[in-house]
Formats: structure tokens, sequence, C-alpha cells
């Protein structure tokens, strides 16, 4: 933290559970200043490990002490913590910003917008989707089924798994692999997708699927 514009910086410390030193931190990280209490900052990760439902904090910088304000969660530790009543945005956090009112968060991540009202009332904080109609799912790769009367695309999806359209045309699509979808290819003969999907930060954590994907 520094009070001079950059001239000079104070180590504040960082919540336990929280990932932003991991490679993953390049991408899957987001922060916010508070807008009318210089003290309190917010930071955004991607899942965590170990205390995976907590990967969005608040931190109070005068103490400096963080809390986590995301879902209900049992910690590595065995105790509970309440963040946001229960309630959380899609995991993979990637940037953060307080809305006109200075009361709400608006966040953005791998699953879509999201905002959390009542900041500063843990009591009344609580997360809401708000993606709407946007189509904001990210594909690493699609595969298209031309055979029989298919005529359809199928996908892999960041963050969001493989997902298939239901008939040619079709735009609500279906989850048929989750995790972080990736390569995806059609066997025409048994009609059948290969699906090689990533469990962990790395190619070295994927594992690769067949799966039958019926009309």
């Amino acid at each position: 933290r520094s009070e001079d514009h950059g001239g000079t910086w104070t180590a504040i410390g960082e919540p336990g559970a929280y990932r932003a030193r991991d490679p993953q931190g390049d991408t899957h990280f987001s922060m916010a200043a508070h807008p009318s209490n210089a003290k309190r900052v917010f930071l955004g990760g991607d899942s965590g490990r170990g205390d995976g439902n907590l990967f969005m904090w608040a931190g109070d910088l005068g103490t400096p002490t963080w809390v986590p304000i995301t879902g209900s969660d049992k910690l590595s530790t065995g105790s509970i913590v309440e963040g946001a009543n229960g309630t959380k945005p899609h995991a993979d956090s990637r940037a953060q910003v307080f809305d006109a009112t200075g009361t709400t968060i608006l966040e953005g991540d791998d699953g879509g917008v999201y905002r959390l009202i009542n900041v500063d009332q843990p009591p009344n904080r609580k997360w809401e989707a708000v993606t709407g109609n946007l189509r904001v799912t990210e594909f690493s790769d699609v595969a298209y089924d031309p055979t029989g009367a298919n005529d359809r695309l199928l996908g892999g999806a960041q963050d969001n798994g493989v997902q298939a359209q239901p008939s040619g045309g079709g735009q609500t699509w279906k989850m048929v692999e989750g995790g972080d979808g990736q390569l995806v290819w059609i066997d025409y003969g048994v009609r059948a997708v290969t699906a090689v999907n990533i469990a962990g930060d790395s190619l070295d954590f994927g594992s690769a699927h067949n799966l039958t994907v019926g009309d």
C-alpha cells in the first residue's frame, strides 16, 4: 500500500487461502478500492485450493485483516465462514469495480457478470448473477457433427465444460462434461465426442474422455 503515489510502499499481507501468487493469478485476479474508505480493498482470485469457495476477500488495511465475501464454507481448519449469506459468483475472477452508489461491486469472471450488493453490511451482503442474455462463453475448440439429422456443434468451453447443441441452429446448449473444456473431436463412426478437459492449472492435469452424445 502506498500513500504517496507510489513513492514508498508498505506490505499489508494477504488472505491465507488467497492464490494471487500462483501462476493462475496472472489471469484470474481482480482488485477494487473502496470509494469512500481509503483503508478498504477487495481482492478476487481463482477458486483456491483447500478452502475452495473463498476466492473473494475484503481487507482492512489499517489492521490488516481479511474476511471472505464469498459463500458459506467449511475451512480446512474446521471452522465455518459465512461470507455473503450462502452466495457467491462463479470462480476465476477477472475484474471488479464499484458502481456509482458505492454500495455494490460489479464483478466479471469466467462465468459471466455478477454483483455484490450491500458490500458494507455483512448481514445483508449477497451475490447476484447479472449476466442476463449476454453470450459470454469462451470456446477453446469446436467440432461440427454433420451426420444424419444432427447438423450441430460441440465445443470445449473455458471453465464451463464441453457444450453441445441439442440440434442444428439450437441456441440452448447442454453441458455434457464439466471442468475446463478444451479439445473436442467427432468420431463419425460411432457418433461420439472425445473431449480433453483440464482438471487443474495446466495440461499436465488434463484428461481425455469418450462421450456418446445422443439426439
